[in-house]
């Protein structure tokens, strides 16, 4: 099962939903195999960015409808979910997720203390999970970065290395883990502008991507850095794989499921045993990828999400490249663009 904590620096913009957030509790988990840690890092609005974006629209919801206005962004109307569902979902009315949903029956408990509010549920009886996922929320795209982890082994990958990734690698250095790949979910800007950082801490960690892919990290127009005005070439990759590979982190396997549309590389990494798939921008809370970059294929997007990703068991727990976790069977009874 899941358990999730967020770790927020910022505490002050969730003051105000702590309480009525703590008025959906759920029942406490029997056991968590899979833990998942979401770490807020205060952002810095890229300059390009307009001042809606920057200073008002990640601060409220945005409903399906919405999608397609924020064109500008690389995430579209899913870039700002996140931060409504763990601060101002409680003010709003309404949430993101049904009250009858899977994930609104596993949400968890939510606390305050000291600096920082934990996100938790209770109960824990396995005082070491066998694979630990922290989110680092990263940039001024909100960017879901993962730390994926064997606490016993000691060793991680990091998936996706969005701006500012200093977060992550202090983790890594706290933790006292071991890195043994970077693994790329797609390579837009927002998921590699931290490349070149991480790979200064870690020069010997191999980057791993789809091989559709192999160029993408290291050319201003293919990553679309070059559309935001600052254009930037992060490492090339040192290897790739393809749909039905397998990686292994210590115990755990992950599969390699290609899921292109927003990006003609896009990938999910789905771990059976846990029943979790981190699919990058593929597929989000109540919404999917844009699909209308000059290497998207929106058609593609359809079908992978259909085929790949709809597929998998409904109870599995889809964690995304931008906003809130989600699962399979929640997405497949009410996303508004591709239903099951």
């Amino acid at each position: 099962m899941l358990l999730i904590r967020r770790y927020e620096d910022d505490i002050a913009r969730a003051d105000g939903a702590l309480s009525a957030l703590e008025q959906h509790r759920a029942p406490a988990f029997d056991d968590e195999d899979l833990v998942l840690v979401i770490v807020a890092v205060p952002r810095r609005a890229a300059p390009r960015l307009d001042a809606e974006l920057a200073e008002g629209e990640i601060r409220r919801p945005m409903l399906a409808a919405d999608h397609h206005r924020h064109r500008h962004t690389l995430g579209a109307g899913h870039v700002d979910r996140g931060r409504l569902h763990l601060v101002d979902v409680a003010d709003q009315g309404h949430g993101i997720l049904p009250e009858n949903s899977d994930f609104r029956r596993r949400a968890p408990v939510v606390r305050a203390g000291g600096p920082r509010s934990t996100f938790y549920s209770a109960g824990m009886s396995r005082p070491t999970p066998t694979v630990q996922v922290e989110a680092f929320v990263l940039g001024p795209y909100a960017t879901n970065c993962y730390l994926v982890s064997d606490p016993e082994k000691r060793i991680c990958w990091i998936v996706d290395a969005g701006f500012e990734p200093g977060a992550m690698i202090r983790r890594v250095r706290e933790q006292e883990l071991t890195p043994e790949a970077v693994v790329l979910t797609h390579a837009h800007i927002d998921h590699v502008a931290g490349l070149a950082e991480v790979r200064s801490e870690f020069p010997d960690v191999p980057i791993l991507i789809h091989e559709a892919e192999l160029e993408f990290p290291s050319d201003p127009e293919l990553n679309l850095s070059a559309g935001g005005g600052i254009p930037l070439s992060a490492p090339r990759p040192d290897r790739t794989f393809t749909d039905g590979d397998t990686l292994t982190l210590g115990d755990s396997s992950w599969r390699i499921l290609h899921t292109p549309g927003h990006s003609p590389g896009g990938v999910a990494l789905y771990n059976q045993a846990d029943g979790v798939a981190l699919v990058g921008d593929t597929l989000f809370a109540g919404s999917i990828g844009r699909h209308d970059f000059p290497t998207s294929d929106g058609d593609a997007l359809f079908r992978s999400i259909r085929e790949k990703l709809y597929t998998l068991p409904d109870e599995t727990t889809v964690l995304p490249g931008h906003g809130p976790p989600t699962t399979i069977g929640q997405e497949k009874r009410t996303n508004p663009f591709v239903q099951g």
